[in-house]
């Protein structure tokens, strides 16, 4: 059970309680919880999983590899069809699982992860390979984990930044999503999925993205509500995209785009009630990018240490 307060008195007096009624330890400040390590300094916390990178290495006999500096190739692109001879399914399946639950403090290897979670049906030796070149960056990148400091403006900024990958799929020419919350200088939540249905347009695509990021802006502004931290002004969603920040702010564009699906245009609705504001970023300054496209080292490293994401010593 994690207790988490303001005040040392008032968790003091709840933890009075407990004793009092049930037999249990107090284990002080919280130093790890469901294989994540969370390491107090005293400008703020960082959530590590640096032992559990240990373990998964030497669950799959890795522990020797050479590190690599990114996760993946740039112009990293993989189909069904390229995958070579096949490949054991049960083992490609655990590595997955095992890196899926290592993305919760790892955005950085949150793209790469996704792309190969496609072939878990159907898994070849190449798809094997760019999973080995995930656990070897892992290895060099161990002690990376998120940096959440102490202290900032109340209320804090929360905004994001939202992207997608037009027909990015090569088996499917589905489109991909992607967003990431910041809140204040620390990234909070992220998101990297495969679209429901087909974009028949980088205009539809940007835009059905800039609805999944307005639901989760949505939730994130009540949730802070219920925390006593509110907005003052309406949440900004950086997109690199022109036409949907058209389509969003002038309604004569949409008797021109009845193709998009009708529930989409909650974005407008979002809009016009003030909760949210989009607003064009250039493309080599959205750090969406880091969640729907192979980049580049110099970019890769740039946009993670723009997430917070540092190096830490247990």
């Amino acid at each position: 059970m994690l207790l988490i307060g303001p005040h040392d008195m008032h968790i003091a007096h709840f933890k009075a309680d407990l004793h009092a009624s049930f037999e249990m330890s107090d284990l002080g400040h919280l130093h790890h919880y469901l294989g994540i390590q969370f390491m107090q300094v005293d400008v703020g916390m960082a959530l590590c999983q640096t032992k559990y990178i240990d373990i998964l290495l030497q669950r799959f006999g890795l522990e020797d590899c050479k590190p690599i500096a990114t996760s993946m190739e740039t112009g990293f692109r993989l189909s069904l069809h390229d995958s070579g001879d096949a490949f054991d399914v049960v083992l490609y399946q655990q590595a997955i699982e095992w890196l899926i639950y290592l993305c919760i403090t790892r955005p950085d290897i949150q793209f790469v992860v996704s792309e190969m979670s496609r072939f878990m049906h159907c898994p070849g030796v190449k798809h094997w390979q760019t999973v080995k070149r995930i656990f070897c960056y892992s290895s060099g990148a161990r002690i990376l984990g998120l940096f959440y400091p102490k202290g900032g403006s109340l209320p804090p900024d929360l905004h994001a930044f939202s992207d997608s990958d037009w027909a990015g799929c090569y088996d499917t020419r589905v489109s991909t999503s992607g967003f990431c919350f910041m809140l204040g200088s620390s990234c909070i939540s992220w998101l990297r999925k495969k679209q429901p249905t087909m974009a028949t347009s980088s205009c539809e695509a940007e835009y059905r993205e800039a609805f999944t990021a307005t639901v989760e802006c949505v939730r994130l502004i009540c949730l802070m509500a219920n925390l006593g931290v509110g907005q003052s002004s309406s949440t900004t969603i950086f997109t690199d995209s022109q036409s949907a920040l058209a389509v969003e702010r002038n309604p004569l564009f949409h008797a021109l785009t009845k193709h998009i699906e009708v529930h989409y245009h909650y974005v407008r609705e979002r809009f016009s009630t003030g909760e949210i504001s989009l607003a064009y970023v250039p493309r080599h300054e959205n750090i969406e990018d880091f969640f729907t496209k192979a980049l580049s080292r110099k970019t890769f490293e740039a946009f993670r240490k723009a997430l917070r994401l540092l190096p830490f010593v247990d």
